[in-house]
């Protein structure tokens, strides 16, 4: 019964895994996609604790599933929308078919003359995958039928040692001890990476970007598109291009998008 059970929650734990890293590819999200791999992460940490692999279980816990969360809240306090919500309203706009990302490809053939090539560079911008994403695909999968071969024919040995079950106070006592310097010392480089991380994702503004809305010389708003500087008019509207809703400029978009159309 209890063989049953072990498999039982083994298929559970690979399903889980498999499926939450599947969706953080599908996911227009940033903050879904996170949390998609944290849970990934968690049922690998799972995993391990069926082989009796209690301090792998905590590590990945703590690093993968630790550093996600960071990861994450980086995102949620640094991106412009880590939601999604921008690419999603594109998306229904535009009628685009397709679960997620998947809708967002790159656009097939050579790039258009004309009219239609203002179009073909805008569905560039948005593409949420590349041109290569069907050799990948090809090729993942090729890796993953060689890997499952590869486990299934292979004679694998069995011990009756049983695993040590003081593996984690030994460690503990290893890295408060003998390897003490060393673990502070990858905390602290690991405290310099994260600051440096935010230094250099820092947005950098324009000097003369002002909080309040630009004005055209007659008194009245701009408004501009936030994926296209270039279209801009004098009053709330939507997108020509991709059907998203204006929203009043900047005097740096203003002067920014001067050389380009207006709406």
């Amino acid at each position: 019964m209890s063989g049953l059970i072990e498999w039982i929650l083994f298929l559970a734990l690979s399903v889980l895994a498999v499926g939450m890293a599947a969706s953080m590819l599908v996911t227009m999200s940033m903050y879904r996609a996170g949390l998609a791999l944290m849970s990934s992460f968690v049922a690998l940490a799972g995993l391990f604790i069926l082989l009796n692999a209690d301090l792998l279980a905590a590590i990945q816990v703590m690093m993968n599933v630790g550093g996600m969360l960071v990861m994450v809240l980086f995102m949620v306090m640094l991106m412009m929308d880590p939601g999604g919500e921008m690419m999603w309203d594109m998306k229904r706009k535009m009628h685009m078919p397709g679960p997620g990302a998947l809708s967002m490809t790159m656009p097939r053939g050579a790039p258009p003359s004309g009219k239609e090539r203002q179009h073909h560079q805008m569905m560039v911008d948005m593409a949420m995958s590349t041109a290569q994403l069907p050799w990948a695909l090809a090729l993942g999968a090729a890796s993953a039928l060689v890997l499952i071969v590869l486990v299934v024919r292979t004679p694998w040995p069995f011990s009756s040692v049983q695993p040590t079950q003081d593996a984690t106070g030994a460690v503990g006592t290893l890295l408060l001890s003998r390897y003490m310097l060393g673990f502070e010392g990858a905390a602290f480089l690991i405290l310099a990476g994260i600051a440096g991380a935010v230094i250099f994702a820092r947005r950098e503004r324009a000097p003369t970007s002002r909080p309040a809305a630009a004005t055209a010389a007659s008194g009245t708003k701009i408004f501009t598109c936030p994926m296209h500087e270039e279209v801009r008019q004098s009053g709330p509207g939507q997108c020509p291009l991709c059907g998203m809703d204006l929203t009043p400029a900047t005097e740096a978009s203003v002067h920014h998008g001067e050389g380009g159309g207006s709406a």
